[in-house]
């Protein structure tokens, strides 16, 4: 279950959050662990629905102090889908980087 925490982020009552940080990306939080995941914004040119890539590669490591711990493929993709669910809650569509 989500709660906005303000315009720009939720908090989950599973003990994580997400808040965009900059056009560019977001922090997923959970205690003391940050991983920035980065996106760029788009726009379907037949559509004109806005969307966001997701760097798939920005699930790989948590931000400093904490760089060298290492996520095991099961955490990653548990982070993944807890920010995927958080963007969906805050009605923005996200697709994986074409190529």
């Amino acid at each position: 279950m989500f709660q906005w925490i303000n315009k720009q982020g939720v908090t989950s009552s599973e003990g994580f959050t997400v808040q965009s940080m900059h056009r560019h990306y977001y922090h997923y939080i959970e205690g003391d662990h940050v991983v920035r995941v980065v996106v760029e914004p788009c726009r379907d040119h037949q559509t004109g629905v806005y969307y966001e890539e997701v760097a798939e590669s920005s699930f790989d490591k948590w931000e400093p102090p904490f760089e060298n711990e290492l996520l095991s493929a099961e955490r990653r993709e548990r982070i993944k889908q807890r920010f995927f669910d958080a963007l969906e809650f805050m009605e923005i569509e996200h697709r994986p980087p074409v190529g």
